[in-house]
């Protein structure tokens, strides 16, 4: 994870060292490169400060903040003196810890290391990751730095043993939290007398806490004892870990549309899912993990994007706003595109159109919220620009023009689909022959007839005053 850094000073010897050990002796800003860890389930183990598989033992007046438990072993011994919680001793909560410290165990020597081959951690400051070495061990003080994340994991791997010398601290720093260090032993612990320890130790065989260590955290073993000797043990009280919100939100303006990215947010819960939403709104687009997804856009309209991260039915607080971005319309071509999907009318299939004709013209299957241009082909003429529905979907009414040419013509919808590809659908229809009415043979015809009429009636009225004025005269 880029931003986790290693420094060890710890001299080793030269024909030990390892390509990690080298690496971070000789390169202390080196970068922690593993996976961003996640909590470490305990689950009913978690409950207890203290878990033995076959007993625990106890020397002089040690103190349990937290419950005791031992399965399937039943020997405890030692309280009094030492003061402890409620003591789950062969019974069912014991078991169930037992079982579930067992899951835990083994998810977390499951994980794959960030940085590995490591033995000595004293002097170390260490950021959050998963952390392996064949046995590891602390002399001095180990500094777990969280970088002011609260939710930060620190997985510590030990193949064999884990010893802490006398006097040697863990320190915890910038929000680091014992509820968040675990140590998976493969085989058994040794605490050093008078030495300051942070964390679960999760130990397959046995656990030691030697005179007068102080755990801020629990010892669990599996199959063996744990021992114990003047020790103060702390269980901590853990909140439930956050789901953060996406980092590095960047919106890229396409044709009606735009590109969403982000990063994943880094400790906490492991989102598994996102939802990206335009302002103004109101596009969304969600994925299952992936980091970007594609909103539909109304061409020119400036927008910015949030993003929220999902998990469990629980949503995170909305990431910072994006950039700005303003889509395009889509681009009116010389010639229609080829496409295979068709359009449809208010009228249902049509073939024929008049000119002047209004139409209600249906389009689906559009990135939602888009805009998709309807354009009239041979010569391209534009009718209308619409924006589309929640589900991509259109409804446009649309005039054709009054004087298109006869024969065929196609009408098309361009935009994008809901990955921001291209998507185009067509209404194929001819226009057929038809009389202008200026200049046309009926009107010469119409007019011809109107002058005969008028003539004729003319020459009968002209008649008939001749006819009167002939009888006057005799």
């Amino acid at each position: 994870m880029t931003g986790q850094y290693v420094r060890n000073r710890r001299r080793v010897g030269a024909g030990l060292l390892t390509t990690a050990v080298l690496a971070l002796i000789f390169n202390p800003g080196i970068a922690y490169a593993g996976p961003v860890p996640q909590p470490v389930d305990l689950g009913a183990a978690g409950s207890l400060a203290v878990l033995g598989g076959s007993s625990v033992t106890n020397t002089g007046p040690s103190v349990l903040t937290g419950d005791l438990g031992v399965s399937p072993g039943s020997s405890v011994t030692g309280f009094p003196p030492g003061v402890v919680g409620a003591m789950h001793v062969a019974d069912a909560d014991s078991a169930q810890a037992q079982s579930d410290l067992t899951t835990a165990y083994n998810e977390a020597e499951g994980r794959t290391p960030g940085t590995s081959g490591l033995s000595g951690l004293g002097g170390s400051t260490l950021t959050p990751g998963v952390y392996q070495g064949t046995s590891l061990s602390v002399t001095g003080t180990l500094t777990l730095d969280a970088q002011g994340d609260p939710d930060a994991i620190f997985v510590f791997q030990s193949s064999s043993t884990l010893t802490t010398a006398s006097g040697s601290s863990i320190v915890a720093v910038n929000g680091a939290s014992s509820c968040n260090v675990y140590w998976q032993v493969g085989s058994s612990a040794t605490l050093g007398t008078g030495s300051t320890f942070l964390g679960n130790v999760l130990a397959l065989t046995s656990i030691t806490a030697t005179t007068g260590t102080a755990i801020d955290g629990r010892a669990l073993a599996r199959n063996g004892a744990v021992s114990l000797d003047t020790n103060t043990i702390t269980a901590p009280q853990c909140a439930p870990p956050t789901l953060h919100a996406p980092t590095h939100v960047t919106a890229t303006a396409g044709t009606s549309s735009i590109v969403v990215s982000w990063h994943a947010p880094g400790g906490g819960i492991t989102p598994t899912g996102y939802t990206a939403v335009a302002h103004p709104g109101p596009a969304t687009c969600t994925t299952t993990g992936a980091l970007s997804c594609v909103l539909g856009g109304t061409a020119g309209v400036s927008y910015t994007v949030k993003v929220i991260a999902t998990a469990d039915g629980n949503d995170s607080e909305p990431s910072e706003a994006s950039n700005h971005a303003v889509p395009t319309a889509p681009v009116v071509t010389k010639g229609p595109p080829d496409t295979n999907l068709t359009l449809t009318t208010d009228q249902g299939d049509i073939t024929t159109v008049e000119p002047g004709q209004d139409l209600v013209v249906i389009g689906t299957g559009f990135a939602a919220f888009s805009t998709v241009t309807i354009t009239l082909f041979s010569d391209p003429t534009v009718l209308d620009s619409v924006v589309t529905d929640a589900d991509g979907d259109f409804s446009a009414p649309v005039t054709i023009p009054a004087n298109p040419s006869v024969g065929g013509h196609t009408v098309i919808a361009s935009g994008v689909d809901p990955d921001g590809d291209t998507r185009a659908m067509k209404l194929e229809f001819d226009v057929p022959p038809f009389m202008p009415v200026t200049g046309s043979p009926v009107t010469g015809i119409v007019l011809l007839g109107l002058g005969t009429t008028l003539a004729g009636a003319a020459l009968c009225v002209l008649g008939k005053r001749r006819r009167r004025m002939g009888r006057g005269a005799h």
